[in-house]
């Protein structure tokens, strides 16, 4: 039996994408992406769950008494799916090509890979004096309203924190039973949106896979949903999406052939959506030995065709293209493609990044109390 092509996810940036949930929140656009009685609630509460999949989710609901309660639809996240990019598009209501945080790892300046989420290049070292957060990322985020923002105390004065979240109000939280206590207390003075973000859906699935230890974080957080919302007041409204989905990928790893190696000069991305970057002249070359060895596992995706097909949303500037590699290797099977540089990646079990519905379909849930 002949095996179905699978076809990439192309984010709908202009429609039912995460990039414009905030705007709508905020009254500056209409995607049908809130009801009428969540635009009418007088305090908007925006719940980012880091990893959290709607297919993944859609497997489990039955038994999570708490999300059923929501009103449950799909949005797209960004390409790379992945919480570098994605975040930094729910937080401006920019793509990734137009904020300039194009993945996980980035070309910045002439040949540092920049690991955004840790803000660090290959030697261990706080990067924040060499690629200033409001440079690299230089879209205000919030459209200045500067709201509230509810998050991990440790992120507080990060480089990713000051590129997505910028001057926002912070308040860091150690523990998750803290978030509904600072959320009670922030509505009893007045405030109006708020926005929170939670990672341990990410962490598990890393770590763990999408197994038992998965199945027992969406339990917790089914149970934190509850408490959640027992604290708020009438005629407010929870809103929850997340940044991407998950696919297991085990010890399913590619390294790249050396007829590839000796083609690039570098690599960035992330192992499901794997910038290779080619010495000159070889990118001819290089896509046709990638397509031949690689072309069955994976999408082989020159920079050109990425910006004419928008994988990445809006063409914003040559700055930010230079980020990008040439050619890209998008994983359209469970599989990933290793950098010799990103030693952190091997011990990922569940991974994301890729275009596949899996990483690129997140849901968007909402309730009004």
């Amino acid at each position: 039996m002949e095996k179905t092509e699978i076809i990439p996810k192309i984010p709908d940036y202009d429609g039912r994408n995460i990039r414009n949930l905030i705007k709508e929140i905020f009254g500056l656009g209409d995607w049908g992406l809130l009801s009428e009685e969540s635009k009418r609630a007088k305090i908007k509460i925006l719940l980012v769950l880091d990893g959290l999949g709607l297919h993944q989710l859609l497997l489990h609901i039955n038994r999570l008494d708490v999300f059923q309660q929501f009103h449950i639809s799909s949005i797209d996240t960004v390409l790379p799916s992945t919480t570098a990019a994605a975040l930094t598009s729910i937080t401006t209501g920019a793509t990734p090509l137009e904020h300039g945080l194009v993945g996980y790892r980035l070309v910045a300046g002439n040949s540092s890979v920049l690991n955004v989420l840790r803000w660090q290049i290959k030697e261990p070292n706080d990067a924040i004096s060499l690629f200033a957060p409001s440079v690299l990322q230089p879209i205000e985020p919030f459209f200045s309203k500067n709201p509230a923002v509810v998050t991990r105390s440790e992120f507080r004065h990060t480089g990713f924190t000051l590129a997505h979240l910028r001057s926002a109000r912070f308040y860091g939280w150690r523990v998750t039973s803290s978030i509904p206590v600072i959320v009670k207390e922030l509505i009893s003075n007045k405030e109006k949106f708020i926005y929170l973000y939670y990672d341990g859906i990410d962490k598990a699935a890393h770590e763990y896979g999408l197994g038992h230890f998965y199945s027992a974080e969406l339990d917790f957080i089914n149970n934190f949903l509850g408490k959640l919302l027992e604290n708020l007041p009438k005629s407010s409204c929870l809103i929850i999406t997340s940044d991407h989905g998950q696919v297991n990928v085990d010890d399913n790893l590619i390294a790249l052939d050396s007829s590839i190696l000796q083609l690039i000069w570098l690599m960035s991305g992330e192992g499901r959506f794997r910038w290779l970057h080619a010495r000159s002249g070889a990118d001819k070359e290089l896509y046709q030995e990638l397509k031949l060895r690689y072309s069955d596992v994976a999408w082989i995706i020159s920079k050109q065709q990425m910006i004419e097909e928008k994988w990445l949303g809006n063409f914003s500037n040559n700055e930010i293209l230079g980020r990008l590699g040439d050619i890209a290797i998008v994983a359209k099977e469970p599989v990933a493609f290793l950098d010799p540089d990103d030693t952190g990646e091997l011990k990922l079990i569940s991974r994301h990044g890729s275009a596949t519905i899996e990483e690129v379909e997140v849901p968007l849930m909402q309730i009004v109390k």
